[in-house]
């Protein structure tokens, strides 16, 4: 029930505030957020991602309150982030064996071991690769037509640019959290999964 709920009331919490992870936030709600959240859901379930691997991506700075992997307010890194929030909330299977919770084996060594590194662009390109896997796959499961195909890769690759405009944005600010937090950030690495996973050629 308490994981449901979760569901039902996800909310954004405000950086500086300390949240931790299950602080809810609203469910998403447009096509496009729901699509990214699903995605990651999906894949951490799929995966079968384990609590320290996720709980390590998901985790915000202790400081400030801002996430250690995405860029806040991000319209792809939100949903992705809540994703992981949920899933670090899942309960275990009924009928299963004791503590199943989860589908897959979990994430393969190299991929664990980059997760989990103390290098901040490490770990990025780690949720990079994560982030378009998933949402690939996502997409190949929704039996679009070309046009929604095209139209879907567009959309991602607009949203992919807003998500790094507002990091731009937060890295010109001239005092406060977010330009000290993301003075150094190259990119949004789940605006750069996501818009990648969207990239395709027509057949024809």
């Amino acid at each position: 029930m308490r994981f449901l709920i979760l569901l039902c009331v996800l909310g954004c919490s405000l950086p500086g505030e300390k949240p931790s992870v299950s602080v809810p936030s609203k469910v998403p709600s447009q096509p496009s957020e729901q699509m990214i959240f699903f995605g990651v859901l999906e894949g951490l379930y799929r995966d079968g991602v384990s609590t320290e691997a996720a709980s390590s991506i998901a985790a915000l700075d202790p400081g400030s309150g801002i996430p250690l992997n995405f860029v806040y307010n991000c319209p792809l890194c939100m949903p992705a982030l809540d994703a992981f929030r949920v899933y670090l909330e899942r309960p275990d299977f009924l009928g299963k064996k004791a503590g199943s919770n989860t589908f897959g084996g979990g994430l393969d060594a190299s991929t664990l071991e980059r997760v989990l590194s103390g290098d901040r662009e490490t770990r990025l390109e780690a949720l990079h690769g994560l982030v378009q896997g998933w949402v690939e796959t996502r997409l190949g499961s929704l039996d679009l037509t070309r046009g929604e195909r095209t139209a879907w890769g567009r959309q991602l690759a607009r949203l992919r640019e807003k998500g790094n405009a507002l990091l731009a944005e937060y890295q010109e600010q001239e005092e406060g959290p977010y330009v000290e937090f993301y003075s150094d950030w190259k990119r949004c690495a789940v605006c750069d999964g996501s818009s990648d996973a969207g990239e395709w050629e027509d057949p024809q």
